[in-house]
């Protein structure tokens, strides 16, 4: 029977024990929920905010060349319009 101290050595032992700090999550969660959207990579917040706050909120328009906004592919089958009172989705079919 495995027992608390084999648990621990198992988990002291695995390879991808350090990835949860690539993801936004609080301390003591264990989250394994496969059916959603999943954690929040640390480095899509990032990216997220960069793009707020800096090729939109500083280079406006200028962003659809500098930053290469002109040539982005969607990548989504979905396009999610947020409004003030709701969510609208959209299908769309893109080329890959």
């Amino acid at each position: 029977m495995i027992g608390i101290n084999d648990i621990k050595a198992l988990d002291a032992a695995d390879p991808l024990r350090n990835f949860r700090q690539e993801f936004a999550l609080p301390g003591d969660l264990v989250y394994l929920d496969g059916n959603s959207l999943g954690a929040l990579p640390r480095l899509a917040q990032q990216r997220v905010a960069d793009t707020i706050a800096n090729q939109w909120g500083q280079d406006l328009v200028k962003s659809w060349n500098m930053h290469h906004w002109i040539v982005a592919r969607p990548t989504l089958p979905w396009a999610v319009a947020i409004s003030t009172s709701m969510v609208v989705r959209e299908p769309r079919h893109f080329s890959t």
